[in-house]
C-alpha cells in the first residue's frame, strides 16, 4: 500500500483574522467525513500552517511558488493578490477565489442593509451554518452616511445620530465577524479542495 502525499497550505493572517484562519485550521484537521460522503477536504490529505502577516512577510522570498497559500481578511500581501485572482464566490459582501497556488478569502468593509442581512442569514441556514445571536437592524443603520453627518448638525437629532452612529459600527462588526465565519466554512465546504488540485 502506498501513502497518499498530503497537500501543505499555508494560512496567511493578521491579528484580527487569526481566529478564522484557526477555525479553517481546525476544519481541516477534523475528522468529519462519512461512509458515504467527504465533507469539505477528505480526512487526513491537508496539512495546515497558520502564519501571521508579519511572519509571511519576512519569509516571502524563501517562499517557492509551488507552495499553497490561502490570504484571509485584508492584509497586505492579500491587497497584491486581489487582483490577479479568479473570482470563485461573490455574495452577501464575501468574496473568495484564486490563481495559480495563491488564494484570498476577505469581507468587504461596509454594513449589509437589513434586506441583505436578512438574505445572508437564509443562505447561512441553507448552508446548514447559522448563528445564534442575529444582529438587529433598522432604518437608522441603512441610512447613508451623508445623512448622518448631516444629522450631526442638527441638535434635535444629534442624540438619535451619535446613538446611529454607534449602534451601527457595532452591528458592521458583529456582522463581519459572521461573515468572515461563513467565507471560511463556505470555501472549507466547497472550494478548498478544487483550489488544492487546480
Amino acid at each position: 500500500m502506498f501513502k497518499v502525499e498530503k497537500k501543505k497550505l499555508l494560512i496567511v493572517c493578521d491579528d484580527k483574522t487569526k481566529v478564522f484562519a484557526n477555525q479553517l485550521s481546525q476544519l481541516i484537521s477534523s475528522n468529519d467525513d462519512t461512509e458515504n460522503e467527504v465533507i469539505g477536504s477528505k480526512d487526513g490529505s491537508v496539512v495546515a500552517s497558520v502564519w501571521e502577516e508579519k511572519h509571511f512577510l519576512a519569509n516571502e522570498a524563501a517562499i517557492s511558488s509551488d507552495q499553497n497559500i490561502l490570504f484571509i481578511g485584508n492584509t497586505k500581501p492579500a491587497k497584491s493578490v486581489i487582483p490577479n485572482v479568479t473570482e470563485k464566490f461573490n455574495q452577501y459582501g464575501i468574496h473568495y477565489g484564486w490563481l495559480g497556488n495563491q488564494a484570498v478569502i476577505y469581507v468587504e468593509d461596509k454594513l449589509l442593509k437589513k434586506e441583505e442581512y436578512d438574505r445572508f442569514n437564509d443562505f447561512c441556514k441553507r448552508q446548514k451554518k447559522e448563528f445564534e445571536e442575529k444582529v438587529k437592524l433598522n432604518q437608522l443603520h441603512s441610512t447613508p452616511n451623508v445623512m448622518k453627518g448631516i444629522g450631526l448638525l442638527l441638535p434635535y437629532v444629534y442624540p438619535v445620530a451619535i446613538f446611529s452612529i454607534i449602534s451601527s459600527m457595532q452591528a458592521k462588526k458583529k456582522i463581519m465577524k459572521q461573515q468572515h465565519h461563513m467565507a471560511v466554512y463556505h470555501f472549507y465546504m466547497n472550494a478548498l479542495t478544487l483550489f488544492l488540485e487546480d
